[in-house]
C-alpha cells in the first residue's frame, strides 16, 4: 500500500519519518557505518534513500544486509502507523531506477503482446518486481498478467486478453 500525505493526519508523516531516521542513524552509527538517510517520495511511495561510503556493506551478498535492515524497520515501525505502507530502503536511488526500468520493460512487452497476440514470459524475479509489473499493466484491458512458477523461478507472463 502506498502512503500519501492525505492518508495521514497532520504531522503524522513527519513524526514517522523522524522516528525512522533517528533509529537508522543510531543503527548505522552503532554498526560503524558512515551512511546518510533521507526520505524520498516517488509516485506515492516513500523510500528511505541511503547514501555514503559504507553503502557497499549493505549491498554485498545480493543486498543481504540491506534486506535485513528493511525487514527490521518494517517490523518495528508498521505497528506504529498502520496506514503507512512498507518502508523501502534504497541505496543511492537504485530501487527507484529499477522501478522505472521495470515499468518501461512492462509497457514494451505489453505492446508486443498486443501486436503479436503471443504471450510474453519475463525472466524469474522476486515478488516486489513482479508486483511492479502487475500494477503497471493492471489498467490495460488488452492484456492480462499472471505469475507462474515456484520459488526463485517464479515469473510474470503477459497474455493477450481473451
Amino acid at each position: 500500500m502506498a502512503m500519501t500525505e492525505s492518508d495521514l493526519e497532520a504531522g503524522e508523516l513527519e513524526q514517522f519519518q523522524s522516528r525512522v531516521l533517528s533509529f537508522t542513524g543510531f543503527l548505522f552509527q552503532s554498526m560503524g557505518f558512515k551512511i546518510s538517510t533521507e526520505f524520498v517520495e516517488l509516485e506515492g511511495m516513500y523510500f528511505l534513500n541511503l547514501t555514503g561510503p559504507d553503502t557497499g556493506e549493505l549491498t554485498a551478498n545480493r543486498d543481504e544486509l540491506l534486506q535485513a535492515v528493511e525487514y527490521v524497520l518494517n517490523k518495528m515501525f508498521q505497528a506504529g502507523v498502520s496506514r503507512v505502507g512498507m518502508i523501502n530502503c534504497d541505496v543511492s536511488g537504485r530501487k527507484q531506477t529499477r522501478m522505472a526500468e521495470l515499468r518501461l520493460i512492462a509497457r514494451t512487452a505489453a505492446e508486443k503482446v498486443r501486436e503479436s497476440k503471443v504471450p510474453y514470459k519475463f525472466s524469474p524475479m522476486d515478488s516486489r518486481e513482479r508486483r511492479i509489473i502487475h500494477l503497471s499493466l493492471a489498467d490495460d484491458s488488452a492484456i492480462r498478467t499472471e505469475s507462474e512458477g515456484e520459488g526463485e523461478y517464479r515469473k510474470v507472463v503477459i497474455y493477450p486478453a481473451e
